[in-house]
């Protein structure tokens, strides 16, 4: 019975919209809630209410959340490819460190013969190439980070 109090005093008040009064009427072995006073046979009691303030809702903009979901998407995407570009990068410096120290190993295992002076210019040649090609790569690589780098600075204003 007092759940059911509980409840209608509640229900009663949101349909209200603002502060007033409901009448408590018991008696009979019942409690009826009235916005009307009761009548004379029955225990009256004024309940006052509390003011509820409707809110207007709030606007809900479409486009200026599609477009946050779309800025933050790409920022998720520029962080994931910056990554992916260093990371490429790295490697690319331990595979040139590693194919010159293989050249090196070789070029120190030849003697002092003429023969060899000729192998060791080859093996020299080789090692600029190798250079050229992972600065050439790596040069690439930093200017789109950089490119991407910028992108994010401007999206994330």
């Amino acid at each position: 019975m007092i759940n059911r109090l509980i409840c209608l005093l509640f229900f009663y008040s949101l349909s209200a919209g603002a502060a007033g009064e409901v009448y408590k009427c018991s008696g009979h072995g019942e409690i009826i809630l009235s916005d009307k006073p009761c009548s004379e046979d029955m225990k009256s009691e004024i309940i006052k209410l509390p003011l509820i303030i409707e809110k207007e809702p709030q606007q809900f903009d479409d486009q200026a959340y599609y477009k946050r979901m779309v800025t933050e998407r790409r920022l998720r995407e520029i962080d994931f490819e910056i990554g992916e570009k260093q990371n490429t990068i790295i490697r690319n410096i331990e595979k040139m460190n590693q194919e010159i120290s293989e050249l090196q190993k070789e070029s120190d295992q030849l003697g002092q013969n003429k023969l060899n002076a000729l192998w060791q210019q080859n093996i020299g040649l080789r090692m600029h190439a190798i250079s050229s090609k992972y600065h050439t790569e790596n040069t690439a690589l930093n200017e789109r980070v950089l490119s991407l780098q910028k992108e994010r600075s401007t999206l994330a204003q």
